[in-house]
């Protein structure tokens, strides 16, 4: 099967997924708040601006070109003409507070559309696009499914530190062991995804320091603590990079080192990302729940790519 083929059938087979959820909850039901803190009306009009977010930046960062004109996202937000991109917890809130001001029928007409719009826009590239980057079209895919646990536990009570703490290392504990069962030898052998097990993991430590940096950064507004730096050693200046400008970086990074260097790095970023987890108030885990959901997905997400090399 062509590689654009099959993305939209891993697309389509998400797709299906979610609406089932979806459906199990009705107009009405997605009106209830999820364990992540926001409705799952607030959630599915995040999930349909990233769906329509793939046509942008396939257009503008791969091709080069411009947007079509008149060109907007459903929610009526247009990209800086600069070409720069907010946090993306900037959009997130722009798009919950969307979700809050339109109805439930509004809502998932919305994320119909963006759902159409996409699989539409991936029948149109080209081969050589739908090979470029695997981890970005798995994601794309990925993120429909994300969120299904969120939908299934709409009418659950909202997250708890215990339960976030959990979660993570419920979620980190089989990572962590398939990356050491590897060993370093292992750690050089190229994933599904395209890129060799040792990159993914500079990668996933690099978005575990990034969220110790967003927590005490972005949500609490303090210094971050002397000495405190990127694994990397990258430093963020001004706008912060689309994520594929940084998971690049971390890869190129994870190739000039040794497995065991890489391996330290990614135990230190998980630990530092637990200290401050514990830290985390009660009114933190309200004000922004669904950030604090997702935390720990992100090695169950790559999980499948290093137990396919063991």
């Amino acid at each position: 099967m062509p590689e654009e083929q099959q993305i939209i059938a891993d697309i389509e087979s998400a797709w299906a997924e979610l609406q089932a959820e979806v459906d199990a909850l009705g107009e009405d039901g997605i009106e209830r708040a999820t364990i992540a803190g926001w409705t799952a009306k607030e959630m599915l009009s995040h999930m349909a601006f990233w769906a329509e977010s793939v046509e942008g930046f396939v257009t503008t960062a791969w091709r080069g070109q411009p947007l079509p004109e008149g060109w907007i996202f459903g929610s009526g937000y247009t990209p800086p003409v600069d070409g720069s991109w907010p946090h993306f917890q900037q959009h997130n809130d722009r798009e919950a507070a969307w979700g809050r001001e339109h109805t439930g029928g509004e809502v998932l007409q919305r994320l119909a559309a963006a759902h159409g719009r996409l699989v539409r826009f991936v029948e149109a590239i080209t081969p050589e696009e739908a090979a470029r980057d695997p981890q970005y079209w798995s994601d794309v895919s990925g993120h429909l499914r994300e969120h299904l646990a969120e939908l299934r536990g709409a009418e659950k009570p909202k997250l708890t530190r215990e339960e976030m703490l959990a979660k993570v290392e419920g979620n980190w504990q089989p990572f962590q062991a398939a990356a050491v069962q590897l060993g370093p030898a292992g750690l050089d052998r190229t994933t599904s995804a395209g890129w060799t097990a040792k990159e993914l993991l500079a990668h996933a430590a690099f978005w575990d320091e990034a969220a110790v940096g967003a927590i005490i950064g972005m949500m609490r507004r303090q210094p971050m603590p002397p000495g405190w730096a990127f694994g990397s050693g990258y430093t963020p200046s001004g706008q912060w990079p689309r994520a594929d400008v940084h998971n690049a970086r971390e890869a190129e990074w994870a190739r000039g080192q040794a497995a065991e260097a890489v391996l330290a790095r990614l135990e230190t970023a998980h630990r530092g990302l637990v200290e401050v987890l514990e830290t985390v108030t009660d009114e933190e885990l309200a004000k922004d729940g669904e950030y604090f959901a997702r935390l720990g997905e992100h090695y169950r997400e790559h999980l499948p790519e290093l137990k396919a090399l063991l």
